[in-house]
C-alpha cells in the first residue's frame, strides 16, 4: 500500500518516494535510518523510471535541463551516499526533519 502511495505521489508531484517511504520504513518496519534511506532510494529509482516513460511519451521532458541536472545529481548522490555511510542515525533524522521543514516553508 505504501509503495502505491509513494508511486502516486512521485508520479503526480515528482517527489514523494523518500518523503513517504523513509518515515514508513523507520516507524513501522523499524529499519534504522541508513537502511531506510538506502531502501527508499532504490525504490525511487523504479518510481522515476515508471513516471519517465509517461513523460517521455507525452514529450514533457526538457532534455537540456535534464542532462545538466543529471550530471550534477550523479555527483551529488555519490557524495551523499558516502556521507550517509559515515553519519549517525540521529544526525540523519535531524537533517531530514530540517529539510522537510525548510521545504514546507518555501512552498508557502
Amino acid at each position: 500500500m505504501y509503495g502505491f502511495i509513494a508511486g502516486l505521489i512521485s508520479g503526480f508531484f515528482g517527489a514523494g518516494g523518500g518523503l513517504i517511504l523513509i518515515p514508513f520504513f523507520s516507524k513501522f518496519l523499524k529499519l534504522d535510518a541508513k537502511t531506510s534511506r538506502a531502501t527508499a532510494i532504490t525504490i525511487v529509482l523504479f518510481l522515476v523510471i515508471s513516471s519517465s516513460f509517461f513523460y517521455l511519451k507525452n514529450k514533457a521532458i526538457n532534455w537540456d535541463i535534464a542532462a545538466f541536472c543529471a550530471i550534477g545529481g550523479c555527483i551529488g548522490s555519490f557524495i551523499g551516499s558516502k556521507i550517509l555511510k559515515k553519519s549517525s542515525s540521529n544526525f540523519l533524522n535531524i537533517i531530514f526533519i530540517i529539510f522537510l521543514i525548510y521545504s514546507g516553508i518555501k512552498m508557502l
